[in-house]
């Protein structure tokens, strides 16, 4: 199996990207009116006017110099990504939320994922165009805007991938995350909707959002220990409890992409996060062949898969590298 693997599902289901919003006087976040503007926050919502005074600037050494705001793409936990155009280049203005901006601690991982976009510039990431304050102290990004498709919206599109697709993607997702890695970086929030696949025939795959990130060795004032980071449903088990991870908590992640991708369905579900916790501490998930008997898994990576979801961050692959080499083996089988 090479990259060469085009899924003909993603061709057809790329939306093509919609023309920007007029420059109407209602908040991007919420669509309430605005009022004049010179408002600086939505009196609704309490975001800040990104049409307004606070996102103006007059030197032309600040990146946000010529930058004209179009559309919110994306709310987060903590922060709203912007849709920004400069001339013909289309950006993404990344922004802390208004009620967070005092906050130390979001502020210094904020801070960290400005790190990490300045100077782990390689494929798979989006470059870096600039950093620096609103007139209110908010901090913000300017990167890259990628266009395409979530990796969310593509499975979502088909409900699961033939055999093919889904190793290939977890190949590529585990070559991706090596080349991170080995910058010393740890994701922590590797889900379906923080990957993007963009090109004709999704040949091209970015990660996503280095909001929950951290250094890959020991601890840090980014987050204190006990204090949980991430998804929910593709956090390791060790992630969930609070405890330190490594590069096996992102593989444990794509493990659960890959059992989503094969099956539809999640390893472990539950109508709350304790209790999806608690069974992820307490439990190893059931193999594919032994729930989805009609499924035609090889049992080569079947076991590649339920060693890459082990309770146990010491049972799984020591590197995605390993993790890579496993999931193409599977394939010959």
């Amino acid at each position: 199996m090479t990259h060469t693997t085009h899924p003909s599902w993603f061709a057809r289901q790329t939306p093509q990207r919609p023309s920007p919003p007029a420059h109407t006087q209602e908040c991007l976040c919420c669509g309430h009116p605005m009022g004049t503007p010179e408002n600086h926050y939505c009196n609704q919502c309490g975001e800040p006017n990104a049409l307004g005074p606070l996102f103006a600037t007059t030197s032309p050494r600040s990146p946000l110099h010529g930058v004209t705001i179009e559309s919110l793409w994306a709310t987060g936990g903590s922060s709203l990504v912007y849709q920004a155009r400069r001339g013909d280049q289309t950006l993404a203005l990344k922004v802390l939320k208004r009620d967070h901006r005092d906050q130390p601690e979001l502020r210094a991982r904020f801070r960290f994922e400005e790190d990490v976009y300045r100077h782990v510039q390689m494929p798979g990431t989006a470059h870096f165009h600039g950093a620096g304050e609103l007139r209110d102290g908010s901090p913000f990004l300017m990167l890259e805007f990628v266009h395409g498709q979530t990796l969310a919206a593509a499975m979502g599109c088909q409900r699961r991938c033939t055999l093919p697709v889904a190793i290939e993607l977890s190949v590529r997702l585990c070559r991706l995350l090596h080349r991170l890695h080995l910058h010393g970086i740890i994701h922590r929030d590797v889900k379906p909707s923080n990957v993007m696949l963009s090109g004709p025939h999704a040949e091209h795959m970015t990660l996503l959002d280095f909001g929950s990130a951290c250094p890959r060795h020991g601890l840090t004032r980014l987050t204190q220990e006990g204090m949980t980071i991430g998804t929910p449903a593709y956090m390791a088990p060790e992630q969930a409890m609070g405890e330190r991870v490594d590069a096996r908590a992102d593989l444990y992640a794509v493990g659960v992409i890959l059992h989503l991708a094969l099956s539809g369905t999640l390893p472990f579900e539950a109508p709350s996060g304790f209790e999806l916790a608690c069974m992820k501490v307490m439990t190893n998930p059931r193999s594919l062949r032994e729930r989805f008997a009609h499924l035609p898994i090889p049992p080569t990576l079947d076991d590649t898969l339920m060693r890459m979801l082990a309770r146990r961050p010491e049972d799984r692959f020591d590197s995605a590298l390993e993790a890579e080499v496993a999931l193409l083996a599977s394939t010959k089988s």
